[in-house]
C-alpha cells in the first residue's frame, strides 16, 4: 500500500521508501472474510449457539438453526415466530 497524496513526512524520510502498516483488515482484502467470520463465530458460541461437527456452517440452539456462508449469516430457521424474532434481535444487539 502507497503513502496517500497530502500523507505528511518528516523531512529525512523518502516516500519511496515507507509503507502503512494496516491496523485492521478492510474490506474485500483477502482475509477479511476469515476475520468477519471468526469474530462471527465467537459472536455466536457467546449467545450460547453450537456448532455442528458435521456441518461448519451450521449454528443451533433450542429449536434455531442458522447456516453461515464465509461472512454472511444466509438462513435462520427457527420452530416459532417468536423465537425468530427473539433471535433476530438477539443477532442485531450482538453485531450492531
Amino acid at each position: 500500500m502507497r503513502l496517500p497524496k497530502g500523507f505528511k513526512l518528516d523531512q529525512n524520510r523518502n516516500r519511496n521508501t515507507h509503507i502503512l502498516k494496516l491496523l485492521k483488515y478492510i474490506h474485500g482484502l483477502e482475509p477479511a472474510g476469515r476475520v468477519w467470520n471468526l469474530h462471527l463465530h465467537k459472536g455466536l458460541t457467546e449467545l450460547k449457539y453450537k456448532l455442528l461437527k458435521v456441518y461448519p456452517c451450521l449454528y443451533y440452539q433450542q429449536g434455531i438453526i442458522l447456516t453461515v456462508y464465509i461472512d454472511d449469516c444466509s438462513i435462520l430457521v427457527s420452530k416459532g415466530k417468536t423465537s425468530m424474532e427473539n433471535a433476530i434481535k438477539e443477532l442485531a444487539i450482538k453485531f450492531e
